[in-house]
C-alpha cells in the first residue's frame, strides 16, 4: 500500500462538519503491485527424509484391510476407511509423477520421493496436486473417495520401493 500526506481544510459547526476542502495530497510512498514481505517461516522440505507419516490425521480413519491375499489375489496396500473428503496427506516429501485416473485406483496419486520408494494414495474423490507438483510431507494432496475398484469410501495407501509393492507397515509410525 502506497502513502500520502493530506491537507485539507474542514469547517465544523456545533461539532458537525458541514464542509471540506481539499488543499493538498502529496504522496510519499507510490504503492507496488508485487508481494514485498515474506514470511520468516521456512517451507518444509519438498524432497523424501524416509521417514513416513499416516496418510490421514489421527481418529479419522480405520485401517480395513492389510498388505495380504485377499479373495485370491494380493492386496499391495493398507486400506483405511474413512468418509469421503477425508484429507489424504503426504506420507513423506517428493514429486507428484501421476494424479488422476488409473485402472482399478479410480483417482491414484503417485509421490516419488526419489529415494527408490514411490507412494500410492488411490480411490480419491478429488485431486489437490497435478503431475510435477513438489509436495512436503503432511501436505493435502487429496480427499479421499470410493472410485475405481472400491467398496466404499478409504484411502489405499501403498507403497513401492525399488519397482516391488512392501508392507506399508514396514514405513509407518506404530499407531
Amino acid at each position: 500500500k502506497g502513502k500520502s500526506k493530506v491537507i485539507d481544510r474542514t469547517v465544523s459547526v456545533n461539532g458537525e462538519v458541514v464542509e471540506t476542502e481539499h488543499l493538498k495530497n502529496e504522496v510519499t510512498k507510490k504503492p507496488v503491485n508485487k508481494v514485498i514481505l515474506v514470511g520468516t517461516k521456512e517451507r518444509p522440505p519438498t524432497t523424501g527424509t524416509g521417514t513416513f507419516i499416516w496418510p490421514a490425521y489421527a481418529g479419522t480413519y480405520t485401517v480395513t484391510s492389510e498388505f495380504k491375499w485377499r479373495w485370491g489375489r494380493h492386496h499391495d496396500g493398507i486400506d483405511m476407511g474413512c468418509r469421503t473428503g477425508n484429507d489424504v496427506l503426504a506420507a513423506d516429501g517428493g514429486t507428484v509423477i501421476q494424479a488422476g485416473p488409473y485402472y482399478g485406483y479410480g483417482n491414484l496419486v503417485i509421490i516419488d520421493h526419489e529415494n527408490g520408494i514411490q507412494t500410492y494414495y488411490a480411490h480419491n474423490s478429488s485431486l489437490l496436486v497435478s503431475v510435477g507438483d513438489k509436495v512436503f510431507q503432511g501436505q493435502h494432496i487429496a480427499e479421499a473417495g470410493n472410485t475405481g475398484h472400491s467398496y466404499g469410501s478409504h484411502i489405499h495407501f501403498g507403497v513401492k520401493e525399488n519397482g516391488s509393492f512392501q508392507n506399508p507397515r514396514n514405513y509407518l509410525p506404530a499407531e
